[in-house]
């Protein structure tokens, strides 16, 4: 789990978003009904989103849930399995890239919602990065994208599980996918591990490579935020609140 330099992580589901820090974390849900429901923790430091998807369940958001993670699967496995072998790994690597992208883009489309709960988010963590007073005018007039979101380092890792596809080539197509599927995964848990180390969360601290990475990173970002509208803000603010809240309590009976 990463966290930015100032001690906070955020998510976003179809329904709602999370902030977490080291020692708390909350979220801030809408009902099926559509009323605002904010739930929050005095244990943080990892697992946000495996406990916004227990909250979410609580709720009655099982939909939801399914489409949530059912969305993730067809984006990032579809690219894997597509059975192209035989073909030269350029022509291979243009069309799996090609594919993913479409497929992103057309999520978008269809389910909005988690985009604007993430575009909140990152315009919430951007005021508080810049110091200002957390309000909805102040968060709605910074930017949507944000460079040390997880999407940044998300395309390279399926990129390269993308590029690992394209290499494999067995008589078998079925086999062909269990490989892709294999070596993306592995992948996966290893450019996650070195993320930080390739590229700084300090701006300063980047090289030529890392601002690289990160302005591709961005541009694929566009596919996963959406302008946010004002009840989302709403929403991300009260989740962070009660993040600090919980946090200020802590430090004070320390």
């Amino acid at each position: 789990m990463i966290y930015d330099n100032w001690d906070m992580f955020g998510a976003a589901c179809p329904c709602g978003i999370g902030f977490e820090s080291r020692h708390a974390r909350a979220v801030a849900l809408r009902t099926p009904g559509g009323k605002r429901l904010v739930r929050a923790a005095g244990t943080g430091g990892g697992g946000l989103e495996r406990w916004m998807t227990g909250a979410m369940l609580e709720y009655g958001r099982l939909g939801r849930c399914v489409a949530w993670r059912l969305e993730e699967l067809v984006v990032r496995l579809t690219p894997l399995v597509l059975p192209l072998g035989g073909l030269p790994f350029v022509i291979q690597l243009s069309l799996r890239l090609a594919v993913f992208l479409a497929l992103s883009a057309l999520a978008k489309a269809l389910l909005p919602e988690r985009r604007r709960w993430h575009g909140a988010e990152h315009q919430v963590l951007n005021c508080l990065r810049d110091g200002r007073v957390m309000s909805v005018g102040a968060a709605m007039s910074e930017p949507v994208l944000l460079d040390t979101c997880g999407t940044v380092g998300g395309f390279w890792v399926n990129f390269a599980g993308i590029a690992a596809a394209s290499l494999i080539h067995t008589p078998w197509v079925v086999v062909d996918a269990l490989a892709a599927i294999v070596a993306a995964s592995a992948l996966q848990v290893l450019l996650e591990r070195c993320w930080d180390k390739l590229v700084p969360l300090r701006r300063e601290q980047r090289g030529l490579i890392a601002r690289g990475l990160v302005r591709v990173g961005l541009w694929y970002q566009r596919l996963c935020v959406a302008a946010p509208r004002q009840y989302e803000i709403e929403d991300a603010l009260e989740a962070l609140r009660a993040v600090q809240d919980r946090e200020k309590a802590r430090r004070r009976k320390r």
